[in-house]
């Protein structure tokens, strides 16, 4: 009768790698025959498939994310109220307009989905295990905990399991503990709080990359260690910079809007002009006030982001993260896989004969010719392949003695005419103590104090480059008895040392150096130990000072900030510890970009404010990211928060150039309808002007930034914005104010006629001026659409005060071209004083610190000790 595996809870994985084999396998009630049917069919019914659930938006949740936009709702209202008001091409303009908006964010971000679905490959889809006594192909998702397995070099860990046997095994873990060099496996219980030096588990989604084992499931789905960490990112995501600011700004117009409505409306009625008057006036004040272009200047200008970024390799996820780029003041880089290139090549030698006598020796003792057995052999055999090496001949051999993490060497037996060789490759401290003699060019010669010393002083050199480093000996006898077939008894003689390492990315270095120069600071975060890590902080270029190379440990104490701060270089990271360092960091005010392509990173991506997965990646993390490297390079991060800068700078020009014209036409029309017995403009007059100043909209898009715009972070400052806008619009109605002293005299139409192209011309104008900080006329000069979108409108605005049946239709007195080119004058003179005051604004109005963000209290709260 099946057993209730309910009885004793299955281990978790620390208790599993401390116990022996037979113990855990007492725990999960199973044995070596693996389990029965029946009991495999209960337990899955209790505990549910080995399967994660992948984040990913369909398309209904695209829509409805867009729909609850803030600055899309008001948009919204503002077309239907014009429709309203009996003006449906207007209102039907603005409904457009945001349905383009909604419609490309949509597109964008679906087809981002569409194409990260068809990345997905997250645990293999069949594995081989053994129930009642036979060996049997099984697909993945059916393990339960209990279930004996086999795993070979090749493939991918499907459960986390507690080995029963290793034969040579060793296990890339780069995308769960970010540990670049791939770590040898044994059964023996290994007793520690880190699962980094969980020797005897291997972990559901990593690698097998030599040797083979047998194992018992602990975990499954999302009880393994990569199921876990997974389940850290729900709910973790917050709306970025851009849509936060865009949400207040819209909320801000919305309040004024409402406020200038009611004031219009209640003050025109009570001077009797009428209630259908005085509300029509109200309302085209209120959608006066609304930038109905930006809709489509910022979809435009996304997508535009977006399709650079394309061109580059990048897909973007979400439309938005494009724009949140320019805001990022602080870069976290998984090391492996993201700087370096996830793969174990060798770096360097020494010894004191050629390189080639030292790999030719080494690769006697390797699975050459075979490749993918092991990394470390791949490296060797890739190094000899380079030398043109060939060294097998007619020479037999066999290997007796397997690499282990007891013994830290392996053996290969070499039967060469007239001898056998023992031929010895494993860590360099434990080979080295066993020699007694060292190869040179000229024979062997004993080992004397000189000589100790130089291996000594070379050996640290080579470790201090971050790699791992291998000792190659030998002993001979003539006869073929040298050590028989049981080494480890005889003194050896040193051939030389080999290090392999990790290398750096091509152009990681390159790309760190331009993140540093557009002021961006850049955190190496890895799981591997501080000395490995700072060594390849140097290699890669960063200098690095002892104190900035700091340890999970570390930021676990008390003083968390300083330490997050501080730090250039955290090393020795889990999952957790990575995930709390972005928070930590966030609630300290910065701005963060994490990369990466590990489960590892997946909590950091999704609590960021940019996430970036390399397409290498796992699942989990691309499901996170708000943008996916199609190709390892760095480069292209530097440059998608340049572009995400740029975007933001036409953005901002855009608002502040319509914002300008919008804020003086409410303020002209709302005060000068109350001092004057007539309206200064009428209703529709109002909305022309508008429509006539978002002509040169979509130009604006491709305008020139200057290198000063993506030299620094760049935040939304609403209340900034506001301000300039208000003040130059202000400067704007007294011009406006002045204009009207001097036609006092004059017919209402003449007046309405006067404003409209003193009001048309200026609104197009003060583009110039705020386009940049400095002059109008400085570098760099506007693009050419816009010069051409400008001068288009003007020559509108112009001809609708001069073409007669535009002048009867929309109620405008005649002005002589003396008394028009004396307007154009005058606003002339407008754009200098607003460019000079602009300028003076710029100046005693600095841009607040980008990284002025409410600090997050709970951090130091949540960083309890977050290892598995």
């Amino acid at each position: 009768m099946a057993t209730d595996v309910s009885v004793k809870p299955a281990p978790t994985a620390e208790t599993a790698a401390a116990a022996a084999p037979e113990a855990v396998m007492d725990i999960l009630q199973s044995s070596p025959r693996g389990l029965g049917a029946r009991e495999a069919a209960s337990r899955m019914a209790r505990i549910g498939p080995n399967a994660l659930a992948v984040e990913s938006r369909s398309l209904w949740t695209i829509v409805l994310e867009q729909l609850r936009n803030g600055i899309n709702i008001l948009l919204a209202g503002a077309g239907v109220l014009t429709i309203v008001t009996g003006d449906l091409v207007d209102g039907a303009i603005i409904l457009g307009l945001i349905a383009l908006n909604v419609g490309l964010s949509i597109v964008q971000e679906y087809r981002a989905e569409r194409a990260l679905s068809a990345l997905r490959a997250l645990l293999p889809l069949h594995c081989q295990a053994i129930r009642d006594g036979a060996e049997l192909d099984l697909p993945a998702e059916q393990l339960v905990p209990g279930d004996v397995i086999f795993i070979r070099s090749g493939g991918l860990v499907p459960a986390d399991i507690r080995l029963l046997e290793a034969d040579g095994l060793e296990v890339n873990q780069a995308t769960l503990t970010g540990e670049s060099v791939p770590q040898p496996k044994s059964i023996a219980p290994v007793v520690s709080r880190a699962a980094i030096d969980w020797t005897d588990i291997v972990f559901a989604g990593t690698t097998v990359v030599g040797g083979e084992g047998k194992g018992i499931v602990i975990g499954t789905g999302s009880m393994t260690q990569f199921g876990k960490t997974a389940s850290l990112v729900k709910g973790a995501h917050a709306p970025g910079d851009f849509q936060v600011n865009l949400s207040h700004f819209a909320a801000f117009l919305l309040r004024f809007g409402l406020v200038l409505a009611a004031g219009v409306f209640i003050s025109n009625s009570l001077l009797g002009r009428g209630v259908l008057v005085s509300l029509t006036l109200a309302l085209a004040l209120a959608l006066g006030i609304v930038p109905e272009a930006l809709p489509a200047v910022t979809a435009t200008t996304l997508a535009l982001g977006a399709a650079a970024l394309a061109r580059k390799k990048v897909l973007v996820r979400r439309l938005a993260a494009v724009e949140d780029l320019s805001v990022v003041d602080t870069l976290c880089i998984d090391k492996t896989g993201t700087i370096t290139e996830n793969r174990t090549q060798l770096v360097d030698t020494w010894a004191l004969v050629p390189t080639q006598a030292l790999l030719e020796s080494a690769l006697l003792c390797s699975s050459y010719p075979r490749t993918g057995v092991s990394t470390i052999d791949d490296a060797i055999i890739d190094a000899a392949n380079e030398l043109d090496l060939q060294v097998l001949g007619a020479l037999r051999r066999h290997t007796v003695m397997q690499f282990s993490s007891e013994t830290k060497q392996m053996c290969v037996a070499v039967d060469r005419p007239g001898n056998r060789e023992l031929i010895y490759k494993g860590a360099a401290a434990v080979v080295v103590e066993r020699c007694s003699r060292i190869r040179t060019p000229t024979g062997d010669r004993a080992l004397d104090d000189n000589l100790k010393n130089t291996i000594a002083r070379d050996l640290n050199r080579l470790q201090a480059g971050g790699g791992r480093v291998l000792a190659v000996a030998n002993e001979t006898a003539l006869g073929g008895t040298a050590g028989g077939d049981a080494p480890g008894s005889g003194d050896l003689t040193l051939i030389g040392l080999l290090a392999l390492s990790d290398p750096p990315r091509p152009g990681a270095a390159a790309a760190l150096a331009r993140a540093s120069q557009i002021g961006v600071e850049v955190k190496i975060v890895t799981g591997d130990a501080r000395s490995r890590a700072g060594a390849l902080a140097r290699q890669i270029g960063i200098d690095v000072p002892d104190e900035a190379i700091v340890s999970a440990s570390e930021l676990r104490g008390s003083d968390v900030a300083e330490v997050a701060l501080r730090g250039r270089i955290f090393a020795e990271f889990a999952p957790a510890d990575k995930f709390h360092l972005v928070q930590a960091l966030q609630g300290l005010g910065r701005h963060v970009a994490v990369t990466g392509d590990g489960v590892n990173d997946t909590p950091a991506l999704q609590t960021a404010d940019v996430g970036i997965a390399l397409a290498s990646g796992t699942d989990a993390t691309k499901g996170a990211a708000d943008l996916v490297l199609l190709q390892d390079d760095l480069g292209v991060i530097v440059d998608g928060v340049e572009e995400g800068r740029r975007t933001f700078t036409n953005i901002n020009r855009y608002l502040l150039y319509t914002m300008v014209s919008n804020f003086a036409n409410v303020i002209i029309v709302a005060v000068a309808s109350l001092v004057l017995n007539y309206l200064p403009l009428l209703p529709d007059q109002v909305l022309l002007l508008n429509v006539i100043a978002d002509l040169p909209m979509l130009a604006i898009v491709t305008d020139v930034v200057s290198l000063e715009d993506v030299a620094t972070p760049r935040r939304w400052d609403v209340r900034r914005l506001v301000e300039l806008s208000v003040f130059l619009g202000l400067v704007n109605a007294l011009f406006a104010f002045g204009l009207l002293r001097l036609l006092s005299a004059r017919s209402p139409e003449v007046v309405h006629a006067a404003w409209f192209l003193f009001l048309g011309s200026t609104a197009l104008l003060v583009l110039f001026a705020v386009r940049t900080p400095g002059w109008f006329w400085s570098r760099p000069w506007p693009s050419l659409p816009i010069v051409i979108a400008v001068a288009t409108a003007f020559v509108v605005t112009v001809a609708l005060v001069n073409v007669p049946d535009a002048r009867s239709l929309l109620h405008f007195g005649t002005l002589t071209v003396p008394e028009q080119l004396e307007i154009e004058a005058y606003s002339v003179a407008y754009l200098l004083i607003a460019d000079a005051l602009q300028r003076a604004f710029i100046r005693t109005h600095p841009v607040r610190d980008p990284g002025s963000r409410p600090a997050k209290k709970r951090v130091v709260a949540a960083l309890a000790d977050p290892r598995p």
